[in-house]
């Protein structure tokens, strides 16, 4: 896997993701489901896998996790 071969930008915004597989948490609404699909399509080149999900409580990870939820609790796109 190459990572960072891109812009300089890129390459600080994906480097700790390079070979990993990563969570991209979407705010549950059609604009944060839309940003997420985004932001893992720019991982394609780095990470090993991006998975998608949602918070289980509330309406991002914010308040997911301050409903003392777990990264486990997520709830997984399918």
């Amino acid at each position: 896997m190459r990572c960072c071969v891109a812009t300089p930008t890129s390459c600080r915004l994906h480097r700790g993701s390079c070979g990993r597989d990563v969570l991209v948490v979407a705010d549950r609404d059609q604009a944060g489901r839309d940003h997420a699909v985004h932001v893992a399509s720019q991982l394609d080149e780095h990470a090993r896998f991006a998975w998608l999900v949602e918070a289980a409580a509330g309406k991002d990870a914010a308040d997911h996790l301050g409903a003392r939820l777990g990264i486990t609790d997520f709830a997984w796109w399918s």
